[in-house]
């Protein structure tokens, strides 16, 4: 019962601030709307499938009041071959005017992202019904399945991915992006970029890496696993992946990452692109599998090893863009604009990321040191 509650309360929260900031409304307002919380589209037999989740409520029979309570989220599903004709027939079955500003993800299926998404995102981005900062996300699966699992944990499916890319934001273990964020990319031309890429497993839903998509919003590949690192130390303000390295006792250890500094550097020489990163690192042993001493040669062995891991993400995940993809996915065209605004002017971009010299430079410095080797100081 609390939990239902709590659900509840969350729910008309968040639904509440559309309504507030268009003025007047009372209880009917919210019971008399078919609520979007989560939309899917994908692509099945050359016709556009869209799914929705959506919020139904109920009037409260209060003896105190007349308010609107959470009664069911359900799901939709219509296929077309416009978007048009997709609300049309969703209109066409719903008993009341569809909602879209209380509207959190936006679930691409795989087929439609290779395909091609900029259709969906210039609608979004167009109508005033939806909000701008709704997260877009590339599902393995097609949304019709994504949206058929039971999540006990949170409201819908669709505040999951929602709740789930958030968190991971805020603790540095992953990106969350907007659907506004994605137009201002576009816009630039020459770029592409990446969207969280989730899917099933086990029967839940999880982050999996990260989409790449080419300049027309096109899927080129997936990122996952030391790729999807080398993403986040690239773009995170403050990545925080753990590492754990094996000492040579053949015990366990475990980092944490303190404070992160990067720096982009750019310049044009011998007609080429240089990308020079830079990256300072402070990390802090967490602990250890088995305790036993650490010496200073093994403090110093550690820092290399994370620096040199943290070099082979990001060179490896860029040697990806521009070899496999030959696509800016990371937006550095950025840095070299600024820092070089009149050589920007007179190259094209596209054809010389591919190209482009990349040097990565990374600097760990371990600082709880004297917790683990007393006599690290000494000469």
């Amino acid at each position: 019962m609390i939990k239902a509650l709590n659900k509840t309360f969350i729910i008309l929260l968040i639904l509440s601030i559309p309504f507030t900031l268009t003025g007047c409304w009372d209880y009917l307002d919210i019971e008399q709307r078919n609520i979007i919380i989560s939309v899917g589209i994908d692509k099945s037999y050359n016709k556009l499938e869209f799914s929705s989740e959506i919020a139904s409520f109920v009037s409260s029979m209060s003896q105190r009041s007349d308010r609107a309570e959470l009664g069911t989220i359900h799901t939709d599903i219509s296929y077309a071959d416009t978007f048009e004709e997709i609300r049309l027939n969703g209109d066409r079955k719903r008993p009341y005017p569809t909602f879209l500003g209380a509207t959190r993800t936006v679930v691409f299926g795989r087929n439609y992202a290779e395909y091609g998404i900029s259709s969906y995102l210039n609608r979004i981005n167009m109508l005033p019904d939806y909000r701008k900062t709704i997260l877009p996300v590339v599902s393995r699966e097609s949304p019709k399945e994504l949206f058929k699992i039971n999540i006990p944990n949170d409201l819908s499916v669709g505040f999951l991915i929602e709740h789930m890319i958030s968190t991971l934001d805020e603790a540095g273990e992953a990106l969350y992006p907007t659907v506004g964020q994605i137009i201002s990319y576009i816009s630039i031309g020459e770029v592409g970029y990446f969207l969280p890429y989730i899917g099933i497993s086990n029967g839940e839903i999880k982050f999996l890496g990260y989409a790449a998509m080419n300049k027309n919003s096109q899927l080129l590949g997936i990122l996952s696993d030391n790729n999807a690192k080398g993403v986040l130390y690239i773009w995170s303000k403050k990545p925080m992946l753990p590492e754990v390295i094996t000492n040579d006792k053949n015990s366990l250890v475990s980092f944490s990452t303190v404070d992160f500094k990067r720096n982009i550097k750019t310049n044009y020489v011998n007609d080429k692109v240089i990308i020079n990163f830079n990256f300072e690192l402070k990390e802090n042993i967490q602990y250890q599998y088995e305790l036993s001493s650490i010496k200073k040669e093994d403090l110093k062995k550690f820092e290399l090893i994370i620096s040199n891991r943290i070099k082979s993400y990001v060179s490896n995940v860029v040697k990806v863009a521009q070899e496999d993809y030959k696509c800016d996915i990371f937006q550095l065209s950025r840095y070299f604009r600024a820092q070089n605004p009149k050589i920007y002017n007179q190259i094209k971009w596209s054809e010389k990321f591919p190209e482009a010299e990349i040097n990565v430079n990374v600097n760990t410095n371990i600082i709880n040191k004297n917790q683990y080797d007393p006599n690290v100081n000494s000469k």
